[in-house]
Formats: C-alpha cells, sequence, structure tokens
C-alpha cells in the first residue's frame, strides 16, 4: 500500500531528476503574500507601465516579479517616466530583488545606498559591527559561494491593541509578542529553499479557555492559563525545476483570484498547509496543480492526533491579450483516503473525476476575470461554483450555491497622485462550502475561501495613499451582513452545519439571525529601515446583531492598535 513517506521519496526523485537535467536558469523562492509589491504591480498595470501580469495566481516567485519590474526599464527608454514615490519604490526593489535582476543583466544603481547601509557602515558604528551582519545592506546575515546561497533574517514583532466598547465585555486590551526566524537561498541553479517559524504569545484584559483548541486563521493554539495564549507558525518548502516547469514540496498558502480582499476559490485566511505544487509557466500562460494535507478540525483539549482531509486543485490563467486575463481553477475537498490517483493527475478534470469515484466529495469550480478598462482604471470579476442545478436558477433553491465578487482598481483618480482607490462587492450565497458528507471546505476550522462564509456579503471602499515610497496611509468603509442559522432551523449561514434535517430548502439570502455590521477605519505605516515598521490604526465599528433569547442588540466598538515590527 502506498503511503505518504512513498509519495515523498517519489517526489525527492522527480527534484533530483530536476537538478542534474536543468540548465542554467536560477530558481527563486516565492515573496510573501503579504509584501506590498503586489499592489505596486497592480498599479503599474493600471497605468500601462507594466503588461499582462499573472497575478491571479499567489505566491509569486522573485524572478516572476522581477520579470514584469523589468520591463519598467523599456518603459522609461522610450520617454515616459515613473513619478518620485514611484521610482523610490523601483529603486528599493532593484536592491530587494538584485540578484534575479542580475540575471536579466540589470545591474543594481551602486549611486543609490540603502537607510539599512548608511546606518551599519555608519563610521561611529561600523567598529562595533561585525562584518558578516548586514553585510550585503540587505540581510541580517548573507553568503554566497559559486552555486550556493543562503540569506537569514530575524522576526521580531510587538503590538498592542485598546479596545473601547459598550457591550458587557467592557474594554479590552491585547498584547502580542512574535519572535522567529527566516531563512532562503538557492542550491546550484536548480533548487530554491525557504523557510519562515515564529513564535507567538498574546495576552491581555480577555479570558481564554484552558487546554488545546485552535481561533480564526489560526492553527494549533495553546492556553495554560486563562490569561494568555501560545501558538506558533511556520511556512517551509524546498522547490525545485526549469524556467518554465517547477515542482515544490512544503507548508505554505495559495491564493486564487482576483480579489482584493478575499478570494472565493482559494484565500489566506486560513493557517498556512503542507502542499505538493507543479507550476507550469510559458509567457501569457500559468498552470498550477497542488495536492494538499488538511486538518479536519474536531474540538479537542489534550495533546492528540488531528484527523486529516485532503484537498486537489487545478488553476490555468492566461492573457490572451494585454487588457484582459482570464482565471480558471477547480478543487475538490476528500477524506478517507491519504491518496486518490485522480486527484493526483494534473490534467485530469476534477469534476469529472470526483463523478467517476460516486459524487462522494466537496467540489468547488471558479472563474475570474481582470479586465483594464482605460488608463487607471481596472475591473475585476469572480464567480464560484460549489453545485449548480440550472432548471432552478432563480427559484432560490439551496442546491444553487454560488458566490459571486466584483471590484474596481482606479490609479490616481481625479490626477491625485499616488492616490488609489479599491471598490469591491462580495456576496456568498446560503449553504456555499458545506458538504452534506460534513466535508466542509476548512482547514482548521477557518475556511478556505473568502472569509465572509455562506449566507453573506461585503461592500469595501478603500483609498491609499503614499505620500513618500515609505509611508502609506490607508481609510477604509466596509460594510457586512451576515444570516445566521437559528437554533431549531438551518437557513445555510453556518459552514460546519449543511443541509439535512431541520433545513430551510429554500432560504432567503441574509435570512435568520442578521448581523448588520459597519466599521471605518484609518491606518499609517512607515517603513523606518528595511522590512522594519511602524503602523498604526484606528478603527470604528457599529451595527447590530440578532439573538434569539435577546433581540437586537446594538453594538459600537473603537480600536486603536499600534505595532513594531523587523521582518513581520
Amino acid at each position: 500500500m502506498y503511503t505518504l513517506k512513498t509519495y515523498r521519496t517519489i517526489f525527492l526523485q522527480i527534484i533530483l531528476c530536476f537538478c542534474i537535467s536543468t540548465q542554467s536558469f536560477g530558481k527563486s523562492v516565492y515573496v510573501p503574500l503579504s509584501h506590498w509589491v503586489y499592489d505596486y504591480l497592480e498599479r503599474l498595470e493600471a497605468k500601462d507601465i507594466v503588461t499582462g501580469v499573472l497575478n491571479g495566481t499567489r505566491p509569486m516567485t522573485r524572478e516572476d516579479i522581477v520579470g514584469y519590474l523589468a520591463q519598467i526599464e523599456d518603459v522609461e527608454r522610450s520617454g515616459r517616466s515613473l513619478n518620485r514615490v514611484e521610482r523610490g519604490q523601483y529603486l528599493y526593489l532593484r536592491r530587494e530583488f538584485r540578484e534575479e535582476f542580475s540575471e536579466l543583466g540589470i545591474a543594481e544603481d551602486e549611486s543609490q545606498t540603502s537607510r539599512l547601509c548608511r546606518l551599519t557602515k555608519n563610521e561611529r558604528l561600523d567598529p562595533f559591527i561585525p562584518d558578516f551582519i548586514y553585510g550585503n545592506c540587505r540581510n541580517f546575515y548573507s553568503y554566497s559561494h559559486e552555486d550556493f546561497s543562503f540569506y537569514f533574517d530575524p522576526i521580531l514583532n510587538r503590538s498592542f491593541r485598546y479596545e473601547d466598547t459598550d457591550s458587557i465585555a467592557g474594554d479590552v486590551e491585547h498584547n502580542k509578542f512574535t519572535n522567529g526566524v527566516q531563512f532562503w537561498g538557492r542550491i546550484g541553479k536548480y533548487v530554491a529553499f525557504h523557510a519562515d517559524a515564529r513564535d507567538n504569545k498574546e495576552w491581555g484584559t480577555a479570558r481564554y479557555p484552558l487546554g488545546n483548541y485552535t481561533l480564526p486563521g489560526l492553527g494549533f493554539v495553546r492556553s495554560t492559563s486563562p490569561d494568555h495564549i501560545y501558538h506558533d507558525e511556520t511556512d517551509a518548502y524546498i522547490m525545485a525545476g526549469t524556467k518554465h516547469v517547477s515542482l515544490t514540496y512544503g507548508k505554505f498558502e495559495n491564493r486564487w483570484g482576483t480579489g482584493r480582499t478575499g478570494n472565493l476559490m482559494l484565500g489566506d485566511a486560513a493557517t498556512s498547509y503542507d502542499q505538493f505544487k507543479i507550476d507550469v509557466r510559458y509567457k501569457q500562460f500559468h498552470f498550477s496543480s497542488i495536492y494538499a494535507y488538511l486538518i479536519d478540525y474536531k474540538d479537542f483539549k489534550g495533546d492528540s492526533l488531528q484527523q486529516r482531509k485532503y484537498m486537489a486543485g487545478h488553476r490555468v490563467q492566461f492573457t490572451p491579450w494585454h487588457w484582459i486575463c482570464v482565471g480558471l481553477s477547480e478543487a475538490v475537498i476528500f477524506r478517507g483516503r491519504s491518496f486518490e490517483p485522480s486527484y493526483l493527475n494534473p490534467l485530469m478534470f476534477l469534476r469529472s473525476a470526483e463523478h467517476y469515484l460516486g459524487s462522494p466529495d466537496n467540489m468547488m469550480m471558479g472563474l475570474d476575470v481582470k479586465f483594464i478598462a482605460c488608463r487607471n482604471v481596472i475591473l475585476n470579476a469572480e464567480l464560484l461554483i460549489d453545485d449548480l442545478a440550472t432548471g432552478k436558477l432563480g427559484s432560490g433553491w439551496y442546491g444553487n450555491k454560488l458566490g459571486y465578487l466584483l471590484g474596481a482598481f482606479i490609479a490616481e483618480p481625479l490626477g491625485v497622485d499616488n492616490l488609489d482607490v479599491w471598490l469591491e462587492y462580495t456576496r456568498i450565497e446560503p449553504y456555499v462550502y458545506s458538504h452534506d458528507n460534513s466535508l466542509s471546505y476548512t482547514h482548521y476550522a477557518t475556511v478556505l475561501g473568502h472569509p465572509i462564509g455562506p449566507n453573506s456579503d461585503q461592500l469595501v471602499l478603500r483609498l491609499n495613499y503614499r505620500p513618500h515610497w515609505r509611508m502609506s496611509w490607508i481609510a477604509e468603509f466596509r460594510s457586512y451582513r451576515h444570516g445566521d442559522n437559528f437554533s431549531d432551523l438551518n437557513i445555510g449561514g453556518d459552514i460546519d452545519r449543511h443541509f439535512g434535517l431541520g433545513s430551510d430548502e429554500y432560504p432567503d439570502f441574509l435570512g435568520g439571525l442578521l448581523k448588520d455590521k459597519e466599521s471605518f477605519s484609518i491606518s499609517g505605516s512607515y517603513e523606518i529601515f528595511r522590512q522594519c515598521y511602524f503602523k498604526v490604526s484606528y478603527t470604528n465599528c457599529f451595527g447590530t446583531y440578532e439573538r434569539e433569547e435577546l433581540g437586537r442588540l446594538k453594538v459600537n466598538k473603537n480600536t486603536v492598535a499600534v505595532s513594531l515590527g523587523i521582518n513581520y
């Protein structure tokens, strides 16, 4: 019988074959999903400075991103230029991705020195700082020799949040300390590796249940005292391949789709997961196939092995013309066997394979489109099909489980330099992501798709202004509505409660116990030196919550948060 160990061995053998056969094109690691370079590329694409960006499949590798950034050189030679803030960001990225730029024959601008370099090479500090500390003026420690490179950085973050609420919970203070390390590098020109390990402690005036459990967006959480919790997060993977094909094994996240506040098919709301991944890239075409290992979380208090479930997914994204990009995705969640040959086949249509097996699993299909409507304006949309009976479309039948997302991005509206506007609306019908075999579309009890969940909608308006390339200010309005289940009637508002006895077959959208919440926030971020950020934010959240016993309750909460972190 085949085991997980067997397939890991096969995977490593495939990597060895790549190492033997690969020519001189170097592999590079993924860029974290939180990096601002993704927003930067979207802005430049809206302004027609870069074109054909396949950013609906994330994370992207360093070489992918530099391939798009290199277009800036051609644009500037043609007579067009970046504004002052965009130019500052670009010079920063030239230093950040210097290895990948050098492979394209673009050398770092030696006349531009970073603040970190000026700090560590200061004549007063330099005698006390060993040469290997920030020796390359970018990483805390770096080593590069012939066919091997290694880069290491510490991770530190300290944050404080204060909530002033009119609920019976009263005011809340919350502290979080994060410590960790990250490293990445290359072995020869065929293999790249990356690891990011963080340990977190959270405490404050809130009370935590004792034992082991999970919280939204997190994996394993431990509390040995009611006043604090611990949780760790580690992403690690190894990647091998050629210029056009790569294989990756490890633990990390994916985002599939064009949404900015979430994605219907695969988002980053849940913690990362172990997976095998195949990527094929050729010009304006990108195909991905994943085979992932998930935690089918059940409530637990002691140290115990959690039940596993599995996910397979395929995605293809392509740009038939420079002004439109189309993505097609499918994913399936299954349980009861660790290996399913039909789902491991990267060329198999998963919907057909699931039908062939007797339709026992939770299947999703998705379509997303990015459309450059005119200079400075990008429109985007996503459609998720969980289940569909075309003969009952428009009837409100529970089995038509669909999700929709519509958005717009506007760069420099009304001619205001360095201002971006995002507008996005998301609607998810009742029962979406749930399944009658209790195979909900979750990992560690958090939805793998859009975080608002079923029987919900959300409208987000965001303004992002950069007065300086190191600084950004964001103002955001968010309106969120959700219809929750009654205790004795399921109307499709709980991802873990599928249609069955005691369920409404024709539920009204947003029916049930209505949660109606609006919020306004303003936040600022300043990069003191490379990857060292000071952040501050204020949020006012107000709305109503309907409870069966208490009726409709009003809530008004003000939150102030401050954080200082490096490589966080």
